[in-house]
């Protein structure tokens, strides 16, 4: 749109003149239509005021109104979101063709803040749906890191157990053996003990009889 040149008093009053003769030759419909509309500017005009005062607060209640807002539209029939989009576009029409240069900009502002507020919200919910995916992969990389280490545990664990039993096993094994040697050693002396007590007898008996053949 091109920049228009700032109008005279004269010609200001007079487009006053001919705006308040038209609103006042307007039907009942059109004018509650552009009552409305004066309302909503009014409305966006004291939003605007406390979004400069109190910006975080408003964009909470913000957030919370466009949700609700998406909800209802959401749940609305198909006639119903049918006629709401005719009267949108109707109080729309109506209010552009009544408005004047200072409502004008004023729309064309609004416009703009809505665009920007619009953007804005869609850049958060998009960094708040990515901070939420990279919670939930550190999350899910967390729980994997948990799991290795938990496993590596157990197979340490595992490791020192088997690593004890065949400890337990081979030293066993060892007394086992070491049990059975001294159990040889102690039958082969036995054995030998017997051997050198027979020998000894014997000895005795060749004696006894070389004795009394020499009688």
């Amino acid at each position: 749109m091109p920049t228009c040149r700032e109008l005279t008093r004269e010609e200001k009053d007079e487009k006053n003149r001919k705006a308040r003769q038209k609103r006042s030759n307007e039907d009942l419909e059109a004018k509650e239509v552009r009552l409305a509309a004066n309302r909503e500017r009014a409305k966006i005009a004291r939003e605007e005021k406390r979004r400069r005062l109190n910006p975080e607060e408003v964009q909470v209640a913000k957030n919370f109104n466009a949700k609700k807002a998406r909800e209802d539209r959401q749940a609305e029939a198909p006639d119903e979101r049918a006629l709401r989009q005719r009267f949108d576009a109707e109080r729309k029409r109506v209010a552009c063709a009544n408005e004047t240069q200072v409502e004008h900009e004023a729309r064309l502002l609004d416009q703009r803040i809505r665009q920007q507020l619009l953007r804005q919200e869609q850049a958060e919910e998009e960094n708040r749906a990515r901070l939420l995916a990279e919670a939930e992969r550190q999350s899910v990389f967390r729980q994997e890191e948990e799991n290795h280490a938990r496993l590596l545990a157990v197979a340490e664990w595992q490791a020192v157990l088997r690593q004890e039993e065949e400890n337990n096993a081979r030293l066993l094994a060892e007394a086992e053996r070491q049990a059975d040697l001294r159990q040889d050693e102690e039958i082969r002396a036995r054995l030998q003990a017997e051997a050198e007590r027979q020998a000894r007898k014997l000895l005795f008996v060749n004696k006894k009889q070389q004795l009394f053949y020499k009688r």
